[in-house]
């Protein structure tokens, strides 16, 4: 099964990620939207900058997932660097905490945002499965 797949949507870019557990998924969509954002060049793996931390908190699992995407893009884009390893856990209360080792790297594409719409999280099956849209 493939972590994340990218569909078309007008104007936009839509991503679907999967995962065994809900924090797995997170991980996947997040290497789904830098998928937009980079090139994959794993000669720079081993030039790490300094591991971010990242913490959010939110009133839903959808908005967690917004948020969390959001922040990451951020990060992403102001430190020049492509995250290569998320250590991520997500608590009652809609609580995400991260550790993000990223490489250094250029973007190569613009995400302006990620947004609510046609945002959708499932759990069937003992698989986890998110869709949500990129303004790009």
């Amino acid at each position: 099964m493939e972590n994340y797949i990218l569909l078309e949507h007008p104007g936009d870019l839509k991503i679907r990620a999967f995962g065994d557990t809900v924090e797995e998924m997170f991980v996947n969509a997040a290497m789904g939207m830098q998928s937009v954002l980079f090139e994959v060049t794993p000669k720079d793996d081993d030039k790490y900058l300094p591991v971010e931390k990242i913490i959010v908190q939110s009133s839903s699992l959808e908005t967690l997932l917004v948020d969390w995407l959001s922040k990451l893009l951020f990060i992403v884009l102001t430190r020049y660097g492509r995250a290569t390893d998320i250590q991520l856990r997500i608590s009652g209360a809609y609580q995400l905490n991260a550790d993000v080792r990223l490489v250094p790297q250029a973007a190569k594409d613009d995400i302006k945002a990620i947004t609510h719409h046609d945002l959708n999280i499932k759990h069937a099956n003992d698989k986890w499965l998110c869709e949500y849209t990129l303004d790009v």
